[in-house]
């Protein structure tokens, strides 16, 4: 199983599609997790706690870019590996 990350799953239909038939056609699961505030992040994170996926998969996001250091932390301690998309993901904040 692998996560996605999105803030609107609207918005990244395109990416969400390529994604989908990505992970159809190497028979994965795909778990597309929706957050549309910071404050619904730590209800996404127990969710893949729960269903620890092998990967994530974060959305290029302003919402997630702001919050990047949050979601490697998280990511860190489950020993999850992250697939950010936006190209200053590895850019600290400050």
């Amino acid at each position: 199983m692998r996560g996605f990350l999105t803030r609107r799953i609207r918005v990244a239909r395109p990416c969400l599609k390529e994604a989908r038939t990505a992970a159809q056609a190497l028979g994965i699961k795909l778990q597309v997790l929706e957050a549309r505030t910071s404050g619904e992040l730590e209800e996404r994170f127990k969710a893949l706690a729960r269903e620890r996926p092998g990967a994530l998969r974060v959305e290029g996001d302003r919402l997630f870019l702001h919050n990047r250091e949050r979601i490697m932390d998280f990511a860190a301690k489950q020993r999850l590996p992250v697939v950010p998309t936006h190209p200053n993901w590895s850019r600290r904040a400050g």
